[in-house]
């Protein structure tokens, strides 16, 4: 999985954060991985390395993290803002419900549209 890995590095030296399942998929057989079983093998294998974040299940599959770091730093958007300057948050989280839908508004405003289509 090396040459995979090194191709993932790449990709991210050039900006890119995370990629659907067929783009991996490709990188993968690109890398030498030319069966499904494979590539499915790598990407567990990159994942509990901590080198890509990937879940197999049906909202998640098709996406493959590939800056775990950044992940992390959207997430922490949620937990971290400054309450006081975004009084709607501060309503929704006094009541102790957040949810899905302000969850993805929040957590995707502090990214570029640039960002979201890579």
């Amino acid at each position: 999985f090396e040459r995979l890995r090194k191709e993932i590095t790449t990709a991210k030296a050039q900006g890119k954060k995370h990629m659907y399942w067929a783009e991996f998929h490709k990188m993968a057989f690109y890398a030498g991985a030319d069966k499904e079983e494979e590539i499915k093998a790598a990407v567990a294998f990159l994942h509990q390395a901590g080198i890509v974040v990937h879940h197999n299940t049906d909202q998640l599959k098709d996406l493959v993290i590939i800056d775990p770091s950044w992940l992390a730093s959207v997430a922490a958007c949620v937990v971290t803002f400054k309450h006081e300057q975004n009084p709607r948050m501060a309503a929704i989280l006094q009541n102790g419900i957040l949810p899905k839908k302000v969850l993805y508004e929040e957590m995707w405003t502090n990214i570029t549209k640039n960002e979201r289509e890579k």
